[in-house]
């Protein structure tokens, strides 16, 4: 084997540990589609939190699952959004639309949380989108305590008269 192509595989090879450890050093969960929403990689976040509450199957299978049928999947857990976030994310992925955002709550069998999702449509020529869960359910906490607190400080201001 030529040094010059040892060299370029080594460097593609460098690259593709990059890009893996970069993936999956996001706290989010990330997942790439293509155009038929085929779930083409998901990072080590998304498929923990798809493992712990049965979304997807334990090897993390790739490229059979189609990311619709996850998110149908998730209407066990009583997420009355799904039907209007894959309408979003076939906006998507059908050019009608750049970017979609939805914040949504996401009651697992352990604890209810809460996400802000966005899909960005991929520019390359697969089509395809990056979906992007970032959990947010401790600022949504934050503020419920907080709309909690000004109402009670409410009420005491017309008690007190």
């Amino acid at each position: 084997m030529p040094a010059a192509r040892k060299t370029k595989e080594k460097k593609i090879n460098m690259q593709e540990q990059i890009y893996k450890a970069a993936f999956n050093s996001f706290d989010a969960h990330v997942a790439i589609i293509d155009q038929s929403a085929l779930i083409i990689e998901v990072n080590e976040p998304w498929l923990k939190f798809g493992r712990e509450n049965g979304l997807t199957d334990p090897e993390g299978q790739v490229g059979k699952v189609n990311y619709l049928e996850v998110l149908q999947r998730a209407i066990q857990f009583g997420d009355k959004s799904v039907v209007e976030v894959q309408m979003g994310i076939k906006d998507v992925l059908a050019g009608r639309r750049e970017t979609y955002q939805v914040e949504y709550s996401c009651n697992t069998p352990a604890r209810q949380y809460w996400f802000h999702m966005r899909v960005l449509r991929l520019t390359d020529a697969t089509g395809g989108a990056i979906i992007i869960h970032q959990d947010i359910t401790e600022q949504v906490l934050a503020r419920q305590d907080l709309h909690q607190s000004q109402e009670r400080l409410h009420a005491l201001s017309e008690a007190a008269g």
